[in-house]
This record gives structure tokens, C-alpha cells and sequence, in this order.
């Protein structure tokens, strides 16, 4: 995985207009007659947009193109242009004109900007031919990442590594783009690119290093950390907001800052910390995407009434335009039916367990529930029979259910098994033929065995929970264990700048 020029999203408005008001740039050039490659524009729109959007065609006959990109005014837009399969980061501003060439060079394509209007638009072709080049030399090699190969490294190597990049990098800045060569907005966010990459990579690389090598033990020297200190660092500026990298560093300093005050990324209280370590980011739309983004993983990852708790903080504090806003309560909806504190899908009526009593969840309130939805003549889940009866076992006499329903076609098998001694344990239920699409759809099931634990308030712990066979199935369900008053005892924001560190 090389380092990608853009993270989360393509648009950034430094004092966005309320009505983000479009403007436009152009991207014109010619390409061999008769071409038959597209050429594409394509960016998220705002930070939380699922789709790409994208202007682009084919050219003419004598293979000429003009494409007109919307920018919002004030702002700039960070976007990819493509031509066939080669491509390059572009970086535009409102009423930007650039002419686009592109050749083929030994290992790749190589793209060249030039004002399209004489001297009027030098600078956004200076900085656009930087990008280009930059991109080139450092971002699609892999011998300047510090993935795949670099983050092998022990510490010292790995901290040589990176002065040696931004050493090069930096070099090649000065050598290129000067104040009176490009805009302010530009030379700010092609510093801030170096800097806050760099950053990055030193504050990730012991996780991450531990994430790719494995259980080795790497010694971190005991000022690892000391680089934060760094002048104008943190919490950085305005002008460096605009930077993706900027953005990818600050989330994972505000995850850094949450584990360092002792939460971990299953501690009930580690999203709502997280969110409010951003809230102590710079005023204005940096501070908007880095708090929007930790709202954005509560939502994916988190507790349901926290993701709606702090997503109405954000709307009224946050500081965000509306369209994000709006966004994240569009993600919320897509999740909320299968977030962790949703009710639990409700199962179909008439269900009986092997022993022939009425099968709901309600009737299983107060204690935990693990939900096993399977089919026994799939070898899959006849390798879990063992597993599944030292599971029961193991936490007999505790305040947990082991619901297991079967989806068998067949109907013959699961009661042969039910016959055999001993009786397989917990509260075996053969779903009848009718209600198996219900079950299907309503569990999203695309494979079996799939598990679901939950809660004593009959509330989603986790809708995709282990499988009997995996060892760490035991911790989880020992956390299971009051953990929905846990989530609820988290005290969350009440306004910005308001919030509570959590237990």
C-alpha cells in the first residue's frame, strides 16, 4: 500500500460559503486523433460522500478534450485525472484554465500542465506540474512508503528512513515551487503533505509495525513520542487543513491520545474520547472533517446512542456545512438497524426449541444471548458441534443463553442429530421452511455459521460475532456481560467544548 495523495475525500473550502457556491476550472488538451481513452475528472464531494463524482468523456475526432470542473468558491478541489488507465492527482482552484499533455514515459505515463491563457494561470500549471512529478518520484514508489518493505525496519533504521524521505522531499519542494511561483493556498498544502506525512508514519509505525511483523517485541526508545512537541505541529492551522495527510494525522492522533489514556478500541467509552480529543482541534472546517471522521467510525463501529449523541452535537457545534451533516445522518441511518445498541432483529413466530418450548427473545431478558444461525450438513458448521458443546460447557451456570437455529433444507439431518446421546446443548430451534427466507433476510445472512451476541437488555453487542471455534470468543463473551449498562453509564457531549472524559 503506497501513501495515497487522497484519503477521505477530494474537496476542501477553507470559509466555505454557507450555499457552497460552485465555481469552475478548466482542464483542456489534446490526445492522439482517434483515441479511443476517456478522459475522467473524478473526487468526493465532501468528506463523507460514498460516491465519487466525476465530469469527463471522450474527446473529439481530432483528439481534442475541454472539461469544466466544478470548485467551490473560495476553496479548492483535490481530484484525480485520468486519461485510460493513467493518472495524476490535480490540484484546482475557481477560474483555474490548464492546458493538459500527456506522453509515455519507460514505466508510466507522464503528465505536463501549461496555462491555457498565457501567464494568467502560470501558477496553478507550476503547482499542478509538482503534483505530477511529485506523485512520480515519491508517492508511486514504493522504496519512499512505509509500506510494503520499510515498516520491517526496528526504530532507528525506520526514523533514518523517514528523515531521508522528507530530507529528498523537501529538497525537491525547494527546488520546484517558490512563493512567487504559486499561490499561498498551494505552497501550505504541499508543505503541509511533507510534514504531516511524516508525522504520520513516525506515530503509527509501532501499531502498525506490530499489525504487518507479528507477536516480535520492538523495543520504542522512551522519548518515541517527543516529536509531538514539536512547534506548530499540533494542533496545527487553518492553512494546513486543507492537506489529506493532515487529516489522516490528526484521526490517528486523537486514536493515539484515546489509547494513551488507557481505552482501548473495545473500552465502551474509546469513540466518544476519541471524538472529544478533536473537538480540541483548531477552529473551523480541519477540526469539522477530523471530528466528523471519528463521528463516521462511531457510526460504523460504535455505539448506536453515541453515534446519535454526538452526531447532534456535531450538527449543532461542529461547525460543518450542512451537506456533511446531512451525510452522516444518512450513514447513520444505513446502520443503525445493525449497530451495537439496536434492538435485536426479532425472530418469526411459532418457533419451538427441540424441547418443544416457545422460542423468543424477550423470554431470554437478563441474561446474554448468543445467537448461532446454522445449517448442519454444511461441513462448516459441523466442525463447530465440538467447539460449540465445550462452549456451553465452559460457562454452565452463567447468565447466558446459547440459541442455536438451524436452517436445514433437509429437515431429516437436524433431527437425527437432535436424537443422538448426549443431546447437543443450549436451545436448539429448527427453523421452519416459511420463516427461513424471513431469518435469511432479516440476519443478512451470505454465509453460516454466523453468530450474533447480545446484550441482557436483548439490545446488539455484536452482529457479527466469533465463531464457537475461535479462542477469542470466550473474552468476548465475558465482556458481553453488563457491558449494554456500560455503554449507557458513558457520559456524552452536551455541547462543544462541554464533554466529559470517559471512564
Amino acid at each position: 500500500m503506497l501513501r495515497p495523495w487522497i484519503i477521505i475525500f477530494g474537496l476542501f473550502a477553507a470559509a466555505a460559503s454557507p450555499a457552497w457556491a460552485q465555481q469552475e476550472a478548466t482542464l483542456s488538451g489534446h490526445l492522439a486523433a482517434g483515441t479511443t481513452d476517456s478522459v475522467l475528472v473524478t473526487w468526493r464531494a465532501t468528506p463523507f460522500d460514498e460516491h465519487e463524482h466525476m465530469v469527463g468523456g471522450l474527446p473529439s475526432a481530432s483528439g481534442e478534450f475541454q472539461l469544466q470542473v466544478p470548485v467551490p468558491a473560495g476553496g479548492i478541489l483535490l481530484a484525480q485525472l485520468s486519461v485510460g488507465e493513467s493518472d495524476t492527482p490535480v490540484f484546482l482552484e475557481p477560474g483555474d484554465a490548464l492546458r493538459v499533455k500527456m506522453h509515455e514515459g519507460k514505466e508510466e505515463a507522464v503528465f505536463r500542465f501549461q496555462s491555457a491563457d498565457g501567464p494568467a494561470h502560470a501558477a496553478a500549471a507550476a503547482a499542478n506540474n509538482y503534483l505530477a512529478e511529485f506523485s512520480r518520484r515519491f508517492i508511486n514508489d514504493s522504496e519512499f512508503q512505509a509500506l510494503p518493505e520499510n515498516i520491517h525496519l526496528t526504530e532507528q533504521p525506520f526514523m533514518s528512513f523517514l528523515d531521508y524521505r522528507q530530507k529528498q522531499e523537501r529538497k525537491f519542494l525547494a527546488g520546484e515551487l517558490t512563493s512567487d511561483k504559486v499561490t499561498a493556498a498551494f505552497l501550505a498544502f504541499a508543505d503541509a503533505e511533507i510534514r504531516y506525512a511524516t508525522a504520520n508514519d513516525h506515530l503509527t509505525y509501532p501499531e502498525l509495525r506490530t499489525e504487518v511483523v507479528g507477536n516480535e517485541t520492538l523495543p520504542i526508545a522512551a522519548d518515541f513520542y517527543g516529536f509531538l512537541r514539536d512547534p506548530g505541529l499540533l494542533p496545527g492551522n487553518v492553512q494546513a487543513g486543507a492537506s489529506p495527510q493532515y487529516q489522516e494525522f490528526m484521526l490517528n492522533y486523537v486514536h493515539y491520545q484515546a489509547r494513551k489514556a488507557g481505552l482501548g478500541i473495545d473500552n465502551v467509552g474509546y469513540y466518544p474520547a476519541c471524538y472529544q480529543e478533536a473537538g480540541h482541534l483548531p477552529q473551523g472546517a480541519g477540526r469539522a472533517v477530523v471530528q466528523g471522521m471519528v463521528l463516521l467510525e462511531t457510526i460504523r463501529n460504535g455505539y448506536r446512542t453515541h453515534a446519535e449523541a454526538l452526531l447532534a452535537d456535531y450538527a449543532t457545534n461542529g461547525g460543518a456545512p450542512a451537506a456533511w451533516v446531512q451525510q452522516l445522518r444518512e450513514q447513520l441511518a444505513a446502520h443503525r438497524q445493525y449497530a451495537a445498541g439496536s434492538p435485536a432483529p426479532l425472530l418469526p413466530d411459532g418457533l419451538l426449541s427441540a424441547q418443544g418450548d416457545t422460542v423468543l427473545l424477550r423470554n431470554y431478558a437478563g441474561k446474554v444471548v448468543y445467537l448461532l444461525l446454522w445449517d448442519t450438513q454444511k461441513p462448516a458448521c459441523q466442525r463447530e458441534i465440538p467447539f460449540l458443546k465445550a462452549l456451553i460447557r465452559e460457562f454452565s451456570g452463567q447468565p447466558i443463553t446459547f440459541l442455536v437455529l438451524a436452517l436445514n433444507e433437509q429437515e431429516d439431518a437436524w433431527r437425527k442429530l437432535m436424537a443422538s446421546a448426549p443431546p447437543l446443548p443450549g436451545v436448539q430451534v429448527l427453523v421452519p421452511s416459511l420463516a427461513r427466507p424471513t431469518v435469511h433476510d432479516t440476519y443478512k445472512l451470505d454465509a453460516m455459521p454466523t453468530a450474533v451476541l447480545l446484550a441482557e437488555d436483548g439490545s446488539i453487542l455484536q452482529f457479527r460475532a466469533r465463531r464457537p471455534s475461535h479462542q477469542l470468543l470466550r473474552d468476548d463473551i465475558r465482556a458481553a456481560f453488563g457491558r449494554a449498562a456500560a455503554f449507557r453509564a458513558v457520559k456524552l457531549p452536551i455541547a462543544q467544548g462541554q464533554l466529559t472524559k470517559a471512564e
